[in-house]
């Protein structure tokens, strides 16, 4: 039986539930490019973006997934994707590859380019972006630690 994959409005509890069961190495990934509350930076992040959605699979909440400006002008055609995830993804992630071409097709229909950076031991997520079709750059230092984060990038 397939899993089923549902989309909601981020509420809240989600941001909360998620902050307290995120992904280890997403978890990790965060603490390097930016430090800080993760409640307050999944907030901050949902905020900003101009597409967000909490995605549930089989009924547990997967992932909150989103897609900001890269800019703040009103020409702006770069969309910087970010998806925070629970075990509940890793465990199902199979059925939420069919979801792709909804979730980046609804990113495609406000920006022209994609583009952000992803930490070199989050394997899990670079093996979900390369299957997705990101273009991945060599490793180079970013965010507050200094740490090596792959950029990746993809173009309508």
């Amino acid at each position: 039986m397939s899993a089923s994959v549902e989309y909601k409005r981020v509420a809240k509890e989600h941001i909360t539930h998620l902050a307290n069961n995120m992904r280890d190495l997403d978890r990790e990934e965060i603490n390097l490019s930016h430090g800080g509350d993760l409640e307050s930076l999944l907030t901050d992040s949902v905020v900003k973006s101009s597409m967000v959605a909490t995605v549930f699979i089989n009924g547990e909440l997967g992932c909150i997934l989103g897609v900001c400006p890269a800019d703040d002008t009103p020409l702006c055609d770069t969309g910087i994707p970010w998806l925070i995830g629970t075990e509940v993804l890793t465990n199902n992630v199979r059925a939420f590859i069919t979801e792709q071409d909804k979730v980046f097709g609804d990113m495609f229909r406000q920006y022209n380019k994609l583009v952000n950076y992803v930490w070199h031991k989050n394997k899990h997520s670079i093996v979900f972006l390369k299957h997705c079709g990101f273009t991945f750059y060599d490793p180079v230092p970013y965010g507050i630690s200094g740490a090596l984060f792959h950029r990746f990038e993809m173009t309508k």
